[in-house]
């Protein structure tokens, strides 16, 4: 059993690095891959002339449908999709395979009941054809600062660090908001210390999440706060952010002082940018358009959106996406990312399902594939 285990282990992390395969003439070749294989000329390569471990054939047909393609082939391996090219220049909207398109996760934090381990997470990941996941770390009692750190050491290209969750989280709990508004805090002076030389390497890329208002979004009691959003604090950090051509990272619902305060800090310098856990919780479209026609440097990602208890909230589902969210994803296809937010890797598999199916299939293909993972690609310098 422990042989078997180590096996499907060594897979996934292979299968996350595109190295699975020994044999050169097909390792990098997802047209090969299928050929050699592909006994009836059919195209495509079913279980029956699948040469490796069955749960290996089951990790790359990301569809389900029982046959290997030369696109899973390449989405698996990260590399371009055959004759993906041409059909962008000439497909028409509602063409594009979202079932099978990479997807970049901008609210997946370190340490969650989700995956135990940046090893089990890489599985996980492969499962569900998501290319990259990131969010700051907040983590258990007894977690690591800098979580996020490890699992960007270990994870490699496929996990984009955010810094200073955990410390803000932990201040306030210890003293409450005066304390994580404090710079002569001890533990936010320690941050401060430390974050400038993160943002300058690139070990982190932004900073975040952040709570700046969560009174009515978060189901912990002992959580909810309300601070205001341009506190002298979050002025420093935005500096700091503008100046590192980095993210400052809010979980903020759209109270009006709590939005004006952000336009604040959006105004103060264009060069910094803040990307707007959950979409704002519970802002409509209509203020959502209002904000980001005034603010080219606000960006915002959609989890918590779907699946809510509130049905006001949400913004897409299963099969189906807000005709206000859909117009405001189309006029403003740059501005926009997928997160999850998940608490269990069966929660995650559902919600990376109902992306795929419920928002990116009812968006153009060009504003599809920039919301599953191109601007995040172009924004985070992803490989």
């Amino acid at each position: 059993m422990f042989n078997q285990y180590f096996l499907k282990l060594v897979v996934s992390l292979m299968l996350g690095f595109g190295l699975i395969f020994s044999s050169v003439s097909w390792a990098k070749n997802p047209e090969m891959a299928v050929k050699n294989r592909d006994s009836n000329g059919d195209g495509k390569v079913s279980l029956d002339e699948w040469d490796k471990p069955e749960f290996v054939f089951n990790k790359i047909d990301l569809d389900g449908d029982g046959f290997l393609t030369a696109t899973e082939f390449a989405i698996k391996w990260g590399m371009p999709v055959p004759g993906k090219a041409s059909q962008e220049s000439s497909s028409s909207a509602g063409s594009l395979r979202t079932d099978l398109t990479p997807i970049a996760d901008l609210h997946f934090h370190p340490g969650s009941p989700v995956s135990s381990s940046p090893n089990d997470l890489l599985g996980l990941m492969n499962d569900t054809g998501v290319k990259w996941v990131g969010s700051g770390s907040g983590g258990g009692k007894g977690a690591s600062f800098r979580l996020w750190q490890e699992y960007s050491e270990q994870m490699g290209g496929r996990f984009i660090p955010f810094a200073g969750q955990k410390d803000f989280l932990v201040a306030y709990f210890k003293g409450g908001t005066s304390a994580m508004l404090d710079p002569y805090n001890p533990i936010i002076s320690k941050f401060m210390r430390q974050i400038e030389e993160d943002l300058e390497s690139g070990k982190a890329k932004g900073i975040g999440e952040l709570f700046i208002n969560n009174m009515h979004s978060s189901t912990n009691p002992k959580m909810r706060r309300k601070v205001r959003a341009d506190a002298p604090i979050f002025q420093d950090l935005y500096q700091l952010i503008s100046k590192h051509n980095a993210f400052l990272t809010f979980h903020m619902e759209g109270d009006p002082d709590s939005l004006e305060q952000m336009e604040n800090l959006l105004e103060s310098d264009r060069n910094g940018r803040i990307l707007w856990n959950h979409c704002g919780t519970n802002t409509s479209s209509s203020v959502m358009r209002g904000i980001m026609s005034r603010n080219s440097n606000l960006f915002c990602e959609f989890s918590f959106r779907y699946f809510h208890k509130k049905s006001s909230r949400n913004i897409f589902g299963e099969s189906w996406v807000d005709n206000g969210w859909r117009e405001l994803i189309e006029d403003f296809p740059d501005r926009f990312m997928v997160g999850t937010d998940a608490h269990s890797s069966s929660d995650y598999r559902k919600y990376v399902k109902a992306v795929r199916g419920g928002l990116l299939a009812n968006l153009s293909d060009e504003t599809a594939e920039k919301v599953a993972y191109k601007n995040a690609q172009y924004l985070f310098g992803l490989q």
